[in-house]
């Protein structure tokens, strides 16, 4: 329950060693280790079992794509003590991915001050794994992070990718370096994002 990717899980599996009449083992301490049946992975995956029960503390399932489903699998040690038990799968389960990042996926480019770029840019929203949050519809807004401003800047994600379309910079002066900042609604149902930052190009003034 609660899975969103990249954090630890909300409801931390715990399983429990029990002999055939289904009384606990108390003297199972081996290594219970979980594995994700999908795309995808985990951290802090291992513990020890305590008096016959391995409760897992900060597991985190690490998504390929929003909205992945997977299933764990737990197993013990190969060789241990209480010989090789038999492996256990939870039902599956559904991860969401939040965004926590800003990332300029194409950078603005091809500016001629007062036209609309010549590469608009486009930005899209990902965890810190760099996941894309499919859900993300937040506007965002692109200013200037120079002398210069920004026409046209606001628009909505789709799927968290927004595509900038008819921006357009004005520079004050010729040959000027034009940095774009792009930011999120302040109190959006994602959070206050970071700014995201583009890369410097040069904004072109014509007579």
């Amino acid at each position: 329950g609660g899975v969103v990717s990249g954090q630890a899980m909300l409801v931390q599996p715990v399983l429990v060693a029990r002999g055939a009449h289904g009384i606990v083992d108390v003297d199972f301490t081996e290594l219970v280790t979980l594995s994700a049946v999908a795309q995808g992975g985990l951290r802090n995956s291992t513990v020890s079992a305590v008096a016959g029960v391995a409760a897992f503390v900060d597991l985190a399932y690490l998504a390929s794509a929003d909205g992945a489903s997977f299933a764990l699998v737990a197993d013990d040690q190969p060789g241990g003590v209480e010989g090789n038990l038999p492996p256990v799968s939870s039902g599956v389960i559904t991860s969401d991915v939040v965004a926590s990042q800003l990332v300029f996926s194409i950078q603005p480019a091809g500016s001629v001050s007062g036209s609309v770029l010549g590469t608009v840019p486009v930005v899209e929203a990902h965890n810190a794994e760099g996941i894309l949050d499919v859900d993300f519809s937040e506007t965002l807004t692109i200013t200037s992070g120079g002398a210069g401003t920004v026409e046209n800047g606001s628009t909505q994600p789709t799927r968290g990718v927004a595509t900038f379309s008819g921006l357009i910079y004005n520079a004050v002066a010729d040959h000027e370096p034009m940095t774009l900042l792009v930011d999120d609604q302040p109190g959006g149902p994602e959070g206050d994002l970071p700014q995201g930052t583009s890369q410097s190009s040069q904004s072109e003034v014509l007579a």
